[in-house]
C-alpha cells in the first residue's frame, strides 16, 4: 500500500488584510491606474507596483532595492499581483513607476485622493495645521538644482546652515504637511527647494487648502513663521481665520513686557484638563491663564497672552543656567587674564575676550567691568654689568582683570514675564482658553513628521534621480494619509465604546493613545497555511486570532472576514 506524503505550504498575511482594507476604501488603486499612462506597463502595471510600494512603506518599511524580498513571503493576492507579476517585483520597475507618477498631474491625484477620503471618513476641515520640516541628503544630487526633468519643474535639494536636522553639510528639501483636528489626518502635503524661507510658503498653502476645502473660513493654525503682515492680512482679506504664537522679533512681545512692569493683567484661569473630548483642541494639563493684551497688533489683530506654570519653571532654570555659565566664563577669563603666558596685552583684547566670555544669550543679565592693572618693567639700556651710574628705561606693561555681576534689575524685570508667550489671531470669538487648546494641537503635525524620519525611515537617499524622490514622498504621503485614517477610525472606536486603552505595549501594559505601528505589530504573526496531499490540497486554515486582535477589528470597524476569506 502506497502513502501519499503530506506538506504544508505558509504565506503570511500580517497586518496587510487590514491595511488592504482601508486601502479599499480609499479606492487607491483605482485612482493611480486611471492618473498614470498605461504605456509600457507590460505584465506589471505602474500602479501594480506603487500599490505593492504603498504596502511596503506601511507594513515592512524596506527601501525600493528590497521590496521584493519583503513582498516574496506574502500571498500575492495581498499585493494586488498574480504570481508571476510578483517576481517582476525589482528596484528597477518600482523605479519606473517612481517616475511615470512623477510624470502624472500629482496635483489632481491629490486632490482626488484627498476629497475622496473627506467624503468616505467624513473628515472635518474646519481646523488645519500646517508645519514644515527637513529631509536630508548624503550625496551630490548635482541634477537636483530645480531645473526641468522629463519636461517638468523639479525640487532643488539645497544646504542651508539653518538644517532642522541639524547638519547643515548636508543638502536637504523642505516637506511641508498639512493635517486636520479630527484625528490628526494629513490631507495635504508640499515639497520646496532646500533653502526656501518659510514665512514666504504660506499665502500659497493657505490658497491651495482652500481649493480643497471648498471654502475659506476654516481655521489656520501654523507656528511663527505665520507671523508676516502681508501674509495674514491676505488670509483676512480673503475671509479666513488663522492662530500663529507671536515671534520674539516683532515689537509686540516687548511692549507688554514693559507694559507689565507698572501694569498687573486680568488673568483668567484655565479649567484643568480643558479642551479634553473636543474636537480640534488639545487637552490642557497642569496650571495655565490667559488674558487679553491692552492693545492689538499693529495690523489691528488680537493677542492674547498665555501664562503657563510649567513654562515659568522652565524660563527660570534656562535663565539661571545661562546666567550661571555666563559667570563661570567670565571666572575662568580671570585666571587666564593674571597667567604669565596671558597673551592679552590690549584693552581691545581684553574687551573681545570679556564679550566672548559673557556670551550674547547673557547680555542682558550679566554685566561685567574691566580693570587695568599697571606693571612696570624696567630695562638696562647699555650692555654690561650694571653700576650706579647705570641708566633704565621703564616699559609699562599692563594686566587686566575682569568682574563679572549681575544685573538684577533687568532679572527682576524678565521674571515677571516668565512662562509667557503670546498668540495672534483675527478669530473675535473664541475665549483665551479655546485659542490655547487649539494651539497645544500643533505638536500632533510635529509627532507626524517625527514618524516620517523614525517609523518610516524616509529614505529617498537610494534614489539618484530626483525625479524618483519627488514620486517617492508623494507614495509617503499616501502611507501617511492611510495610517492617519486607520489610527483614526480606532480611536474614534475607543471613545465610542469608552474603552480607555489597550494592552499594546511589551508585558500587555496599557496603551491610551495607540498608534498604528503598535497595532500593526499586532497582527505581524497572522499565517495561511495549506495542508497538501501529493497533488491535492486538503486544508486550509489561517493562524487563530488572538482575542485583542478581535477587539482591534472591532474597535475599527472591520469585519473579521477580511481575514477568513483567506481561508475559503
Amino acid at each position: 500500500m502506497s502513502e501519499t506524503s503530506f506538506h504544508l505550504a505558509t504565506r503570511d498575511l500580517g497586518p496587510l488584510p487590514l491595511i488592504n482594507h482601508t486601502l479599499d476604501r480609499l479606492a487607491i488603486g483605482r485612482f493611480l491606474s486611471e492618473a498614470l499612462s498605461p504605456a509600457g506597463n507590460g505584465a506589471l502595471s505602474h500602479a501594480q507596483a506603487l500599490g505593492a510600494l504603498l504596502r511596503n512603506i506601511l507594513d515592512g518599511r524596506r527601501p525600493i532595492y528590497g521590496v521584493g524580498e519583503w513582498a516574496a513571503p506574502f500571498a500575492p493576492d495581498l499585493l494586488g499581483l498574480s504570481l508571476e507579476q510578483s517576481a517582476l517585483l525589482r528596484d528597477d520597475r518600482v523605479g519606473r513607476a517612481l517616475e511615470a507618477l512623477f510624470d502624472a498631474d500629482r496635483a489632481s491625484l491629490l486632490t482626488r485622493v484627498v476629497l475622496w477620503a473627506v467624503k468616505e471618513f467624513r473628515l472635518d476641515l474646519s481646523q488645519l495645521h500646517d508645519d514644515a520640516t527637513t529631509i536630508s541628503f548624503t550625496g551630490s544630487y548635482d541634477d537636483a538644482d530645480g531645473g526641468y526633468h522629463r519636461g517638468k519643474p523639479t525640487v532643488a535639494l539645497r544646504r542651508s546652515l539653518a538644517s532642522k536636522d541639524h547638519r547643515p553639510d548636508l543638502k536637504q528639501i523642505f516637506w511641508f504637511l498639512d493635517i486636520t483636528t479630527d484625528g490628526a489626518v494629513p490631507i495635504h502635503y508640499r515639497v520646496m527647494d532646500g533653502n526656501v524661507s518659510e514665512s514666504t510658503t504660506h499665502r500659497e498653502t493657505w490658497t491651495q487648502l482652500r481649493r480643497l476645502v471648498g471654502k475659506a473660513d476654516f481655521l489656520y493654525v501654523a507656528d511663527s513663521k505665520l507671523c508676516s503682515e502681508p501674509t495674514m492680512s491676505f488670509i483676512h482679506g480673503e475671509g479666513g481665520r488663522f492662530l500663529t504664537v507671536v515671534p520674539e522679533t516683532r515689537n509686540e512681545p516687548g511692549e507688554f513686557r514693559g507694559w507689565l512692569q507698572s501694569h498687573t493683567p486680568m488673568w483668567m484661569e484655565v479649567p484643568e484638563g480643558f479642551g479634553k473630548g473636543q474636537r480640534g483642541m488639545a487637552e490642557l494639563k497642569g496650571s495655565w491663564r490667559t488674558t487679553e493684551a491692552p492693545t492689538p497688533s499693529r495690523e489691528g489683530f488680537r493677542i492674547v497672552w498665555v501664562w503657563s506654570a510649567a513654562k515659568e519653571v522652565r524660563d527660570q532654570e534656562a535663565r539661571r543656567g545661562i546666567i550661571a555659565r555666563s559667570r563661570r566664563r567670565l571666572e575662568e577669563l580671570e585666571k587666564r587674564l593674571q597667567s604669565s603666558r596671558c597673551r592679552i596685552h590690549t584693552s581691545e583684547g581684553a574687551v573681545t575676550a570679556a564679550e566672548g566670555a559673557r556670551g550674547e544669550e547673557a547680555r542682558r543679565w550679566v554685566d561685567y567691568e574691566l580693570r587695568t592693572e599697571e606693571l612696570p618693567r624696567f630695562h638696562q639700556e647699555g650692555r654690561g654689568r650694571p653700576g650706579k651710574n647705570t641708566k633704565y628705561r621703564r616699559e609699562d606693561r599692563y594686566r587686566f582683570h575682569v568682574d563679572a555681576r549681575v544685573n538684577e534689575e533687568a532679572v527682576a524685570q524678565d521674571a515677571r514675564s516668565d512662562g509667557m508667550f503670546p498668540l495672534m489671531t483675527n478669530e473675535k470669538g473664541a475665549s483665551g482658553a479655546e485659542l490655547l487648546a487649539r494651539y497645544k494641537f500643533q505638536p500632533r503635525l510635529e509627532r507626524r513628521h517625527e514618524e516620517l524620519k523614525t517609523v518610516y525611515r524616509v529614505a529617498p537617499i537610494f534614489l539618484k534621480s530626483v525625479t524618483r524622490i519627488e514620486g517617492l514622498l508623494f507614495v509617503y504621503f499616501l502611507a501617511m494619509l492611510t495610517e492617519g485614517l486607520m489610527e483614526r477610525e480606532l480611536r474614534t472606536g475607543m471613545a465610542k465604546e469608552k474603552v480607555e486603552a489597550l494592552p499594546l505595549y511589551p508585558e500587555e501594559r496599557d496603551c491610551r493613545a495607540p498608534t498604528m505601528r503598535r497595532v500593526l505589530e499586532v497582527f505581524g504573526r497572522m499565517q495561511r497555511h495549506e495542508l497538501w496531499q501529493g497533488e491535492k490540497r486538503a486544508q486550509v486554515f489561517l493562524t487563530e486570532m488572538t482575542g485583542l486582535q478581535k477587539q482591534i477589528l472591532s474597535l475599527m470597524g472591520v469585519p473579521e472576514e477580511v481575514y477568513q476569506r483567506y481561508q475559503q
